[in-house]
């Protein structure tokens, strides 16, 4: 091959050699600039009827027809739109404590020739709703404890109905109004009538004889009934009725003067249809009895005379039987009587004695275990480290605390002060233990001492709902628990806390973002701020959370430099595989300056958007057109 040198060439070739050089160093610089591009995070679009089959659906799937049926409540009302269906082709199986709330505008119904339960629930299992969209005809259940409704969605159910009900008029209103009318009113009565009931005040019971008694026989509407006493009008059933027998029974009507206020369906006798009580009264008729009534007189008279006669004649026959014997044995009686009295009087003192003494003891044997339940509460209280340092010494400064609690005012008024001062030192020590787990951090000026938190890896990452994120750094599972009665605490309304844990590399992604799973299936995105190696996020509830980052940085570092996209890809790849085992032991390892984190998942956001190489690809063609424009002038010149 012939070597030119330097000193060969031309003057124009100089020339042309330096301006290629110079024009191709401003394309690559130019090329090389970090291209920052707004992150579009993905979304599935929505659908109007979405179908659930908790048999044999598939929550990766659509859910747009029977065959591609989701698995999950969570899933179906992630996918369909406000105004949209849920249609329960199979029924979905429940095993543990589950709470599902539909949102407001969507309906949920069985799909076309399923007839099988739309729920059931297993034993163990509890299935909430935020208001009753199911019929409890409509599941199965293990017993009546597994299935409950929210009390605040109760209340709201009435409105919430009453909202559907306007709307469903309105829409009958525009297609024929004259039916419409008549639909809308009867829907409103009901309504009305339904709210009405269950905002009335249960009415106090009212009075009707069961009897009464009249002296000759009259038209009921001439009796009145003023020993009857309620709020309303008192009225006979059938006012012209004449009594035609000594005992008549006849039918009264109270109609009521405000049943709106008050509710009288737990009086007796109430019909609602007719909004009236109904109850039977005797009428007894004094003129259509005269004779049996002497009849009855002459027969008494009579029988009182035989009485008479037979007491006369026995009292006789009693005082001629009377004896000196029969005296002798009163007088024995009387005499055994005192000798038994005596001896009684002596049981009873000794008796007595016996009493005092067994009290007298069980009280001594009740100070004996008071004062040892005393001295063995302080004993362990003041075995307790002045500092808890480890979560076995937190445990023992909960057993103490349980053990004090468990005593009577009585036994805790001989707890020395100094020993309670101890206690209450030690409890407050147990807050740098209790906050934080695994790396994991958390605080809040409202948390009780008594309060632990617990942060574990979520291994069960595929049943929740799919985030719209690209890379799902680690799956945690966040919560606070009640170390003194061995059940979670939920943070107060209005509270919020702070989660603090080691931040992921900040060169290998653009940006990071916290994926909050919510208790009613629905995902929170927040923001975390990130300083001096911290990742910090606030929350008011807890549940699975993922950290997860956007796309990979592709020519940038963290000081503005031109980065090798090959050896950045290695970086992130090396931390990965470094972090691997902190997925498989469930506990916070340390990498690359103590960020222990596990690429849990990654999928490519789909946005049909290539503007990541659209730099070089227009740097190359500005490049090459310019040179073949500056060869081409060139050779004209030669020519």
């Amino acid at each position: 091959m012939k070597i030119v040198r330097n000193s060969q060439l031309g003057h124009g070739d100089r020339i042309f050699i330096k301006v290629i050089s110079f024009l191709t160093a401003i394309i690559l610089l130019a090329a090389s600039i970090p291209y920052h591009m707004k992150t579009v995070w993905a979304s599935q679009e929505s659908a109007k009827a979405i179908y659930l089959d908790g048999q044999d659906g598939d929550d990766t799937q659509d859910g747009i027809t029977l065959e591609t049926a989701v698995k999950s409540f969570q899933k179906a009302q992630s996918l369909v739109e406000k105004g949209g269906t849920i249609y329960v082709s199979g029924t979905v199986t429940v095993t543990k404590e589950t709470q599902w709330s539909l949102s407001s505008g969507i309906s949920f119904q069985r799909a076309d020739g399923f007839t099988a339960p739309i729920v059931e629930v297993k034993t163990g299992g509890k299935l909430t709703l935020n208001y009753a969209f199911i019929k409890e005809a409509d599941m199965k259940l293990a017993d009546a404890d597994s299935y409950a409704i929210t009390e605040a969605k109760k209340k709201e159910e009435s409105t919430e109905l009453k909202e559907s009900a306007d709307s469903e008029t309105e829409k009958v209103l525009e297609e024929t109004q004259d039916s419409a009318a008549a639909e809308k009113a009867e829907e409103e009565n009901a309504k009305e009538k339904e709210v009405q009931t269950s905002e009335k005040i249960p009415a106090k019971d009212i009075v009707i004889p069961a009897s009464i008694t009249i002296d000759t026989a009259i038209p009921l509407s001439k009796i009145p009934l003023t020993q009857c006493s309620g709020d309303g009008v008192f009225s006979w059933a059938d006012g012209e009725f004449v009594t035609d027998a000594y005992e008549s029974t006849c039918e009264v009507i109270f109609s009521p003067n405000d049943t709106k206020t008050y509710d009288y369906s737990g009086v007796s006798g109430w019909d609602a249809n007719e909004g009236i009580v109904k109850r039977s009264m005797t009428v007894f008729t004094t003129s259509l009895n005269k004779v049996k009534e002497v009849s009855k007189e002459d027969s008494a008279v009579k029988e009182e005379e035989n009485k008479a006669e037979a007491a006369a004649d026995d009292e006789s026959a009693a005082k001629e039987e009377v004896s000196e014997t029969t005296k002798d044995q009163v007088k024995d009686n009387e005499e055994t009587k005192e000798e038994e009295t005596t001896q009684t009087k002596e049981t009873l003192e000794k008796e007595k004695v016996t009493e005092t003494e067994k009290k007298t003891k069980s009280d001594e044997n009740k100070q004996d275990k008071i004062d040892s339940a005393v001295e063995s509460i302080s004993k362990s209280i003041a075995g307790l480290s002045d500092v808890a340092g480890s979560e076995s010494e937190v445990r023992e400064v909960v057993a103490v605390t349980k053990a004090y609690q468990a005593l009577s005012d009585k036994q805790q008024k001989k707890i020395s002060a100094e020993n309670l001062k101890k206690l209450t030192a030690a409890q407050e020590s147990c807050k740098s233990i209790n906050l934080t787990s695994n790396e994991v951090t958390v605080t809040g000026d409202f948390i009780p001492w008594y309060v632990q938190f617990r942060a574990t890896l979520n291994q069960d990452t595929e049943s929740l709902s799919k985030p719209n994120v690209e890379t799902v750094l680690s799956a945690y599972e966040l919560k606070l628990w009640n170390l003194l009665t061995d059940e979670e605490y939920e943070i107060p309304e209005g509270k919020k806390v702070t989660v603090f844990m080691p931040a992921p590399d900040e060169m290998l992604f653009d940006r990071f973002v916290v994926v909050h799973y919510l208790k009613d299936g629905s995902v929170e995105y927040i923001t975390p701020v990130i300083k001096d190696g911290i990742l910090s996020f606030e929350t008011c509830s807890f549940s699975p959370f993922d950290v997860a980052g956007s796309k990979i940085l592709v020519g940038a570092s963290g000081d503005g430099e031109p980065t090798d996209t090959t050896s950045l890809t290695e970086k992130v790849n090396e931390t990965v595989q470094n972090n691997k085992s902190l997925g498989a032991s469930s506990q916070s390892s340390t990498s690359s300056g103590g960020k222990g984190y596990t690429v849990i998942k990654s999928s490519a956001v789909a946005t049909g958007d290539n503007a990541v190489f659209l730099p070089y690809i227009i740097g190359a063609a500005a490049a090459l057109l310019i040179i073949i424009l500056l060869i081409v002038l060139r050779n004209k010149k030669k020519k």
